[in-house]
């Protein structure tokens, strides 16, 4: 499902647990672009995944790290970026600034709200310099 005027879409996570998610102004006209002109070059008649590969295949999560290793290279970022890295810079900036824990639980799909917990355990210092480092806005 994608409802890209309001700013959402969802998919299907472990489990077939389906996920919403929502996205930013900048984003939806990103995937806009992708999904009008990107996507239908790529895409292997009979498949209907988001995000597809050269071959017109899923892109798969080892896929996926090779291009966010790509765009870390590009951006002159030396650290290792992970999409755990990413996922947890995700997790404490939007705490850090005042989220409901519950909704950034829902966010990442945990079951149990303990797990989103722990981002709330991590000095306030080290979240800063973690947003600092990994966050492409900062």
């Amino acid at each position: 499902m994608f409802k890209l005027p309001l700013g959402l879409f969802s998919v299907e996570g472990e489990n077939k647990k389906e996920r919403v998610i929502p996205i930013g102004v900048t984003a939806k006209l990103a995937l806009k672009e992708y999904l009008e002109k990107g996507r239908p070059k790529l895409l292997k008649e009979g498949h209907n995944f988001l995000f597809v590969n050269r071959h017109g295949a899923m892109l798969s999560r080892q896929g996926f790290w090779k291009v966010l290793k790509q765009i870390a290279k590009e951006a002159d970022i030396h650290k290792t970026i992970t999409p755990q890295v990413i996922r947890n810079s995700f997790a404490a900036h939007m705490l850090e600034n005042g989220a409901d824990v519950r909704i950034v639980s829902e966010l990442l799909g945990h079951a149990n709200l303990m797990n989103t917990l722990v981002y709330l355990q991590q000095p306030k210092v080290r979240l800063k310099e973690t947003y600092s480092k990994f966050h492409p806005r900062a």
